[in-house]
């Protein structure tokens, strides 16, 4: 991959409260036929506290069967299943009950950055030579956006859970999505500049990097 322009960044951020799902959504395979992971067609952010429902059909129109052997990205709306839907048996996906968040552009932002680490551990012991010895631990992450805001769009949101959609590229909808606690809020302003707002969050599980819509 080339070097990518920043112009073509993006930052978007869900609003709240999350909507509970009117009517059954399907989903698309989007592995090319293996059938293991398919993706909601209309809505792709989702609320992790809500009731989640999967079901699966042999052909689209009856036979919904409730099923539990898969695993959901929340943002995102993909389904990972653990074994291949057959065709014919259980191929046809949709997600039967949950709630959706709207995900709207996050205006007037100039910067983003994201910090991912992992925890590593010391595990030297004792006659372990000269060498020590550690072990990987948790992962985490942390982000900021710049923006030049002057509303409280977010200012209400200190300290809640939100989604972050962070684009490296819009137009091929590259991007990093991730639940987030919201954690600071900064207006600041000076007499020889504008006013600006600094937006600082933590992560809540995995960071997702997308390469594809």
């Amino acid at each position: 991959m080339g070097i990518l322009q920043g112009l073509d960044a993006d930052v978007w951020v869900t609003g709240t409260p999350s909507i509970a799902l009117g009517a059954p959504e399907s989903c698309t395979n989007v592995d090319g036929g293996t059938f293991l992971r398919y993706r909601a067609a209309t809505h792709f952010y989702w609320d992790k506290y809500a009731t989640l429902v999967v079901q699966c059909s042999p052909n689209g129109s009856t036979g919904w069967a409730t099923v539990t052997d898969y695993t959901f990205e929340y943002p995102g709306g993909y389904v990972q299943f653990a074994t291949a839907r057959t065709a014919g048996v259980n191929n046809f996906v949709r997600i039967n009950a949950g709630n959706y968040f709207t995900v709207a552009q996050l205006a007037s932002c100039h910067s983003w950055e994201l910090s991912m680490k992992a925890n590593v551990i010391d595990t030297t012991i004792f006659q372990q030579n000269a060498w020590g010895s550690s072990q990987a631990a948790l992962k985490k992450a942390s982000g900021k956006i710049e923006s030049f805001l002057s509303d409280g769009t977010l200012d209400a949101q200190l300290a809640g859970l939100l989604v972050f959609v962070l684009y490296l590229q819009k137009t091929t909808n590259l991007r990093m999505e991730m639940y987030g606690w919201l954690t600071d809020v900064m207006p600041k302003s000076s007499m020889a500049g504008v006013v600006e707002k600094s937006i600082s969050f933590e992560a809540d599980g995995t960071v997702y990097y997308r390469t594809t819509a």
